[in-house]
């Protein structure tokens, strides 16, 4: 064999200790290709913790910013179409495009991931906002925690709501015995 050989696990359970350590660091998935991560009927989780991974993995590993956890609206829209399965023209891609990526970010400051009023630098638009490392897999899954704690919180309104109401309605209907 001449020059430089690399070992690169490619599928499969790795066993050996020696094995693994020498194929984990030769793993970049930014350059692994799959090209649909998300449909504009997937849940709102999807496409948001995937751009999210994506904009503080891109803006740490290969941008080098000063700050890594903040974005404009544009890149997030470019993070978002780079992975998503849309058919149509390019006139109503953009379109729609536009108006996802508008809920999406209006998703992601409802559950308080993304925050307009604490960015540092002023050409960022948004800042991912979660405790704990600055590493992309950290926001990953902070978007997950924040999103399941609001619809939580939401279908605990839904519930106490409905109960109130099915209270509500029991009591009018013994007023038609009444009338």
């Amino acid at each position: 064999m001449n020059g430089v050989s690399e070992l690169c696990h490619e599928d499969g359970d790795i066993i050996h200790k020696d094995l693994l350590d020498a194929v984990d660091d030769c793993f970049d998935y930014d350059l692994t290709e799959n090209p649909i991560e998300y449909t504009l009927s997937s849940d709102p989780i999807i496409p948001l913790s995937n751009v999210v991974y994506r904009l503080v993995r891109g803006k740490d590993k290969y941008e080098n910013t000063e700050e890594p956890l903040e974005f404009t609206r544009k890149e997030f829209a470019e993070r978002y179409a780079g992975k998503l399965k849309l058919s149509v023209s390019n006139d109503e891609k953009e379109k729609v495009i536009s108006n996802t990526v508008s809920n999406l970010l209006e998703i992601g400051e409802d559950i308080g991931i993304f925050s307009k009023s604490s960015t540092k630098l002023d050409r960022s638009d948004y800042r991912v906002m979660y405790q704990g490392s600055a590493d992309a897999k950290t926001a990953e899954d902070a978007v997950s925690e924040k999103y399941v704690l609001e619809a939580s919180k939401k279908q605990s309104k839904m519930n106490a709501f409905n109960l109130v109401k099915d209270e509500f309605d029991s009591d009018q209907k013994g007023l038609d015995e009444f009338s």
